[in-house]
């Protein structure tokens, strides 16, 4: 789940450079804005299904959590 950190940091640095009227630098307008959101989303997805766990090893884990219940400390 490591990926999230550089989507976040992503969709913030093109925030930040997005139309001053959103509250970004005014460096890229809206339309690019969006084309690099475009760009960024479909890489990040690629990466996060790659480096997702298996099948097999999130049913193990469940079945385990299921055997050993979930309790509140």
């Amino acid at each position: 789940m490591w990926w999230i950190i550089p989507y976040f940091l992503g969709l913030w640095g093109i925030s930040w450079l997005s139309p001053a009227v959103l509250g970004g630098t005014g460096v890229l307008g809206f339309f690019p804005g969006m084309a690099a959101v475009a760009v960024l989303s479909p890489l990040i997805f690629y990466v996060a299904i790659h480096q997702a766990v298996a099948d097999s090893t999130m049913r193990a884990y469940m079945l385990h959590f299921g055997k050993r219940g979930f309790s509140a400390p």
